[in-house]
Protein backbone atom coordinates (compact mmCIF):
# COMPACT_ATOMS: atom_id res chain seq x y z
CA UNK A 1 0.00 0.00 0.00
CA UNK A 2 1.26 3.46 -0.91
CA UNK A 3 1.72 5.74 2.10
CA UNK A 4 1.26 9.48 1.49
CA UNK A 5 1.71 12.50 3.73
CA UNK A 6 -0.38 15.58 2.92
CA UNK A 7 0.82 18.90 4.33
CA UNK A 8 -1.78 21.64 4.56
CA UNK A 9 0.33 24.81 4.49
CA UNK A 10 -2.35 27.47 4.80
CA UNK A 11 -3.18 29.20 8.10
CA UNK A 12 -6.79 29.44 6.86
CA UNK A 13 -8.70 26.18 7.26
CA UNK A 14 -11.06 25.42 4.41
CA UNK A 15 -9.44 27.92 2.07
CA UNK A 16 -8.58 27.45 -1.58
CA UNK A 17 -5.34 25.53 -1.15
CA UNK A 18 -7.03 23.31 1.43
CA UNK A 19 -9.83 22.48 -1.00
CA UNK A 20 -7.30 21.65 -3.70
CA UNK A 21 -5.46 19.31 -1.35
CA UNK A 22 -8.71 17.79 -0.06
CA UNK A 23 -9.52 16.77 -3.63
CA UNK A 24 -6.00 15.43 -4.20
CA UNK A 25 -6.29 13.36 -1.01
CA UNK A 26 -9.65 11.98 -2.17
CA UNK A 27 -7.87 10.79 -5.30
CA UNK A 28 -5.13 9.18 -3.21
CA UNK A 29 -7.68 7.39 -1.05
CA UNK A 30 -9.74 6.36 -4.10
CA UNK A 31 -6.58 4.61 -5.31
CA UNK A 32 -6.28 2.93 -1.88
CA UNK A 33 -3.35 4.92 -0.53
CA UNK A 34 -2.95 5.43 3.20
CA UNK A 35 -2.87 9.17 3.92
CA UNK A 36 -1.73 11.15 6.96
CA UNK A 37 -2.67 14.82 7.09
CA UNK A 38 -0.48 17.50 8.68
CA UNK A 39 -1.97 20.95 9.30
CA UNK A 40 1.13 23.14 9.55
CA UNK A 41 -0.66 26.02 11.26
CA UNK A 42 -1.91 23.73 14.05
CA UNK A 43 1.25 21.71 14.60
CA UNK A 44 3.56 22.61 17.47
CA UNK A 45 6.60 23.34 15.31
CA UNK A 46 9.11 25.98 16.35
CA UNK A 47 11.29 27.78 13.80
CA UNK A 48 14.81 26.51 13.24
CA UNK A 49 17.08 28.19 15.83
CA UNK A 50 20.25 27.62 13.80
CA UNK A 51 22.21 26.05 16.67
CA UNK A 52 23.58 23.69 14.01
CA UNK A 53 23.78 20.71 16.34
CA UNK A 54 22.23 18.66 13.54
CA UNK A 55 25.40 19.10 11.49
CA UNK A 56 27.27 16.73 13.78
CA UNK A 57 24.44 14.53 15.06
CA UNK A 58 21.92 14.55 12.23
CA UNK A 59 19.25 15.22 14.83
CA UNK A 60 17.30 18.37 15.62
CA UNK A 61 17.77 19.60 19.19
CA UNK A 62 14.25 21.10 19.33
CA UNK A 63 11.73 18.67 20.76
CA UNK A 64 8.25 19.30 19.42
CA UNK A 65 5.83 17.85 16.86
CA UNK A 66 8.59 17.63 14.25
CA UNK A 67 9.82 14.46 15.92
CA UNK A 68 6.67 12.70 14.69
CA UNK A 69 6.66 14.57 11.38
CA UNK A 70 10.24 13.51 10.59
CA UNK A 71 9.15 9.89 10.91
CA UNK A 72 6.16 10.47 8.64
CA UNK A 73 8.29 12.15 5.97
CA UNK A 74 10.92 9.42 6.10
CA UNK A 75 8.36 6.63 5.79
CA UNK A 76 6.19 8.29 3.13
CA UNK A 77 6.20 7.08 -0.45
CA UNK A 78 4.61 10.38 -1.51
CA UNK A 79 4.74 13.85 0.07
CA UNK A 80 2.29 16.48 -1.15
CA UNK A 81 2.16 20.08 0.05
CA UNK A 82 -0.51 22.71 -0.54
CA UNK A 83 0.06 26.41 0.08
CA UNK A 84 -1.33 29.78 -0.87
CA UNK A 85 1.29 32.15 -2.26
CA UNK A 86 2.37 35.04 -0.05
CA UNK A 87 4.84 37.48 -1.64
CA UNK A 88 5.82 34.92 -4.30
CA UNK A 89 6.57 32.21 -1.72
CA UNK A 90 4.86 29.59 0.40
CA UNK A 91 3.40 30.46 3.79
CA UNK A 92 5.47 30.88 6.94
CA UNK A 93 3.73 27.86 8.43
CA UNK A 94 4.73 25.58 5.55
CA UNK A 95 8.24 27.03 5.39
CA UNK A 96 8.76 26.51 9.14
CA UNK A 97 8.13 22.78 8.75
CA UNK A 98 10.48 22.65 5.77
CA UNK A 99 13.21 24.68 7.48
CA UNK A 100 13.23 22.19 10.35
CA UNK A 101 14.25 19.50 7.86
CA UNK A 102 17.75 20.97 7.87
CA UNK A 103 18.62 18.04 10.16
CA UNK A 104 17.64 15.61 7.40
CA UNK A 105 19.70 17.60 4.90
CA UNK A 106 22.63 17.30 7.33
CA UNK A 107 22.12 13.54 7.56
CA UNK A 108 22.24 13.20 3.80
CA UNK A 109 24.90 15.67 2.74
CA UNK A 110 27.16 16.13 5.76
CA UNK A 111 26.95 12.76 7.49
CA UNK A 112 26.33 10.73 4.31
CA UNK A 113 23.39 8.80 5.80
CA UNK A 114 20.54 7.36 3.77
CA UNK A 115 17.31 9.35 4.10
CA UNK A 116 15.19 7.06 1.93
CA UNK A 117 13.88 4.08 3.84
CA UNK A 118 12.41 2.19 0.89
CA UNK A 119 14.99 1.84 -1.84
CA UNK A 120 12.84 -0.60 -3.82
CA UNK A 121 10.91 2.24 -5.44
CA UNK A 122 11.18 5.96 -5.94
CA UNK A 123 9.87 8.44 -3.39
CA UNK A 124 7.78 11.20 -4.98
CA UNK A 125 6.58 14.69 -4.14
CA UNK A 126 3.95 17.05 -5.52
CA UNK A 127 2.99 20.69 -4.93
CA UNK A 128 -0.38 22.47 -4.99
CA UNK A 129 -0.47 26.29 -5.00
CA UNK A 130 -3.16 28.94 -5.06
CA UNK A 131 -2.76 32.69 -5.41
CA UNK A 132 -4.95 35.75 -5.33
CA UNK A 133 -2.80 37.39 -8.00
CA UNK A 134 -3.72 36.76 -11.62
CA UNK A 135 -0.45 37.83 -13.23
CA UNK A 136 3.22 37.30 -12.60
CA UNK A 137 5.12 34.92 -14.85
CA UNK A 138 7.15 33.59 -11.91
CA UNK A 139 4.33 33.59 -9.37
CA UNK A 140 4.84 29.98 -8.30
CA UNK A 141 8.60 29.70 -8.90
CA UNK A 142 9.66 30.43 -5.31
CA UNK A 143 7.40 27.74 -3.86
CA UNK A 144 8.46 25.26 -6.53
CA UNK A 145 12.16 25.75 -5.82
CA UNK A 146 11.63 25.41 -2.08
CA UNK A 147 9.62 22.23 -2.57
CA UNK A 148 12.24 20.70 -4.86
CA UNK A 149 15.08 21.26 -2.42
CA UNK A 150 12.96 20.05 0.53
CA UNK A 151 12.18 16.83 -1.34
CA UNK A 152 15.82 16.38 -2.30
CA UNK A 153 16.77 16.03 1.36
CA UNK A 154 14.52 12.97 1.50
CA UNK A 155 15.72 11.58 -1.82
CA UNK A 156 12.32 12.28 -3.35
CA UNK A 157 11.59 13.03 -7.00
CA UNK A 158 9.57 16.17 -7.75
CA UNK A 159 6.61 15.13 -9.92
CA UNK A 160 5.15 18.54 -10.66
CA UNK A 161 2.62 21.04 -9.46
CA UNK A 162 -0.84 22.47 -9.94
CA UNK A 163 -0.97 26.25 -9.61
CA UNK A 164 -4.22 28.19 -9.62
CA UNK A 165 -4.27 31.99 -9.98
CA UNK A 166 -6.97 34.51 -9.23
CA UNK A 167 -8.50 32.92 -6.14
CA UNK A 168 -8.47 34.99 -2.97
CA UNK A 169 -11.84 34.73 -1.25
CA UNK A 170 -12.21 31.68 0.94
CA UNK A 171 -13.35 28.65 -1.04
CA UNK A 172 -13.96 30.44 -4.33
CA UNK A 173 -11.78 27.97 -6.22
CA UNK A 174 -14.64 25.47 -6.13
CA UNK A 175 -16.89 27.77 -8.20
CA UNK A 176 -14.31 29.56 -10.32
CA UNK A 177 -12.04 26.65 -11.18
CA UNK A 178 -13.84 23.32 -10.67
CA UNK A 179 -11.56 21.86 -13.34
CA UNK A 180 -8.56 22.45 -11.05
CA UNK A 181 -10.32 20.59 -8.22
CA UNK A 182 -10.96 17.70 -10.60
CA UNK A 183 -7.39 17.82 -11.89
CA UNK A 184 -6.07 17.51 -8.33
CA UNK A 185 -8.32 14.49 -7.72
CA UNK A 186 -7.16 12.80 -10.90
CA UNK A 187 -3.51 13.57 -10.17
CA UNK A 188 -3.82 11.88 -6.79
CA UNK A 189 -5.08 8.71 -8.44
CA UNK A 190 -2.47 8.93 -11.19
CA UNK A 191 0.46 9.21 -8.80
CA UNK A 192 -0.62 6.27 -6.66
CA UNK A 193 -1.12 4.10 -9.72
CA UNK A 194 2.23 5.23 -11.07
CA UNK A 195 4.02 4.32 -7.85
CA UNK A 196 2.35 0.94 -7.71
CA UNK A 197 3.68 0.18 -11.20
CA UNK A 198 7.31 0.98 -10.36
Amino acid sequence: MIYAVAIYGSPRRGGNSDLLLDSFVKGLEKANAKVDRIYASEANVAPCDSKRECESSGLCCIKDDMQKIYKQFLEADLIVLSTPIYFYAMTAQAKTVIDRCQSVWSQKYLLKKETRLNKAKEKWGFLLCTAGAKGGQKLFDGAILTMKFFLDAYGAVYKGEIGVRGVDKKGEIADKFPEAIQQAYEKGIELVEGMENL
